[in-house]
């Protein structure tokens, strides 16, 4: 009888919307990742190695920000955030784009650290997906560019942590246009 309980508490608890995400995925069909593979940032024109990192919700770029412009209006965080990415080739690109929030992030020194949140194209196994990426110096990290929970889910993306570097970034023009957007 308690192990019935314990059974439904955490469905209760895992299906609630404070833990699903509100990703809906772009397509029904599941494509089978490594724990890194290439993937492409089209906006930067550049090809990056990518960490899958089913333990963090929002995806991650390493950026250097420039400048954060927020309105002037009313106490939201709305506004802009000027970047730049930087290509292993030494390419610098800059991109202004509107931040859609801000996200606290729990530092592994101790504390927090608060990173703007912009929305950005992902080309990952042949999927373009659109969603949130939050802009952090990343220089420190093995890999500049993690992909959260938040693109895997919305990509139909599953992590087998068995392979890597397994499926090329290859996705068509056309794809760029259905990027984020669920079929009905």
């Amino acid at each position: 009888m308690i192990r019935v309980l314990i059974g439904i508490m955490f469905l209760v608890v895992s299906t609630s919307p404070t833990s699903v995400l509100a990703a809906t995925p772009i397509t029904n069909k599941r494509v089978t990742v490594g724990y890194v593979e290439y993937v492409s940032v089209p906006k930067v024109d550049a090809i990056f190695k990518a960490k899958m990192d089913t333990g963090a919700k929002t995806s991650s770029i390493h950026a250097n920000i420039i400048e954060i412009k927020k309105r002037k209006k009313g106490d939201d965080d709305s506004g802009y955030v000027l970047f730049t990415i930087d290509t292993e080739d030494g390419a610098s690109n800059s991109i202004k784009k509107p931040i859609t929030r801000f996200v606290r992030i729990k530092l592994k020194t101790g504390g927090f650290q608060r990173r703007p949140v912009v929305e950005m194209k992902f080309c990952i196994a042949g999927v373009m997906v659109l969603e949130e990426v939050n802009l952090s110096n990343r220089e420190d990290f093995l890999y500049d560019v993690l992909i959260g929970r938040n693109m895997l889910v919305k990509g139909g993306l599953v992590v087998d942590a068995a392979k890597d570097l397994s499926i090329k970034p290859n996705c068509r023009d056309d794809d760029d246009e259905k990027a984020g957007k669920a079929k009905p």
